[in-house]
Formats: structure tokens, C-alpha cells, sequence
């Protein structure tokens, strides 16, 4: 899931760069990614909830570094943020205000979710190695 996520946000950076000659994909990939992020939100606040909760399985694998919790709801408001504002900017085009909000939250999304990134760039890796061994067993099994 993540890193479907991730490969959408690289698309949608991309259309960053010339976003005038590419609002059409912009507009199309970040509707795209309020489905994702829905769900990532939602699996996250589960895990933060059993983990808080005390739940063995949880608790056993430890708290995430202190700078990701602390950033935690700041990642989740500003990608709120930003989604909803290109919501806004798709659903009421002469606004200027939907527009200006957009960029604004995405400049405080992107230091938010460069720290965020880098916070989880190590474990990463081995992580979708092993969600992809899970993936091909079933395949094979099927």
C-alpha cells in the first residue's frame, strides 16, 4: 500500500514541476490518492490506537523515534489539507482562495513528509521485500 502510495506521490511530483500543462493528470492522480491515503490514515491511527492501547503485538515491536510521533499528526493535517484544497480548486475553479491554500499546504506537506520519508527510509526497503514474498507465496499457492 505504501508504496503504491509513494509511486503516486512520484507521479503527482512530477506533475508538480509543469503543473499548467499538466493539471489534467495532477488533478486525476491526486483524486486517486484520496483513496490511498484514506486507507493509510486509517491503518495507521489502528495501529497508534492498539499500540497506545497496549496491545502485545504492538508494544512488542516499541515506539516509532520520537521525531516521527511528534510529526505524525503533522504529516496527517497537512496531507488533509492538501487534498482537500485540490478538491477545492477542481470543484471551484474561479477561486482564488482554493488555489493559494493548495500551494501553501504544499510546502508545509513537503518538509513535513521529507522529515517523515527520511524517518522511515531504512526500514523501508526490507519491509516491501518481505510484503512481496508474502504476495508471491499466496500466488503460488493459489
Amino acid at each position: 500500500m505504501g508504496a503504491v502510495t509513494f509511486g503516486l506521490l512520484f507521479v503527482e511530483g512530477i506533475t508538480v514541476l509543469r503543473v499548467r500543462d499538466m493539471i489534467t493528470l495532477h488533478a486525476f492522480v491526486g483524486m486517486l490518492l484520496v483513496a490511498f491515503v484514506a486507507v493509510k490514515i486509517g491503518s495507521t491511527g489502528y495501529r497508534f490506537a492498539r499500540y497506545y492501547a497496549g496491545h502485545a503485538p504492538y508494544t512488542a515491536k516499541g515506539p516509532p523515534h520520537v521525531v516521527l510521533r511528534v510529526l505524525g499528526p503533522v504529516v496527517v493535517v497537512t496531507t488533509v489539507g492538501l487534498l482537500a484544497t485540490g478538491i477545492g480548486a477542481i470543484v471551484d475553479q474561479q477561486s482564488f482562495w482554493f488555489g493559494r491554500a493548495h500551494k501553501a499546504f504544499f510546502i508545509l506537506w513537503f518538509g513535513a513528509m521529507t522529515v517523515h520519508v527520511l524517518g522511515h527510509a531504512l526500514e523501508t526497503p526490507a519491509l516491501a521485500v518481505a510484503d512481496l514474498h508474502k504476495f508471491a507465496g499466496r500466488v503460488t499457492q493459489a
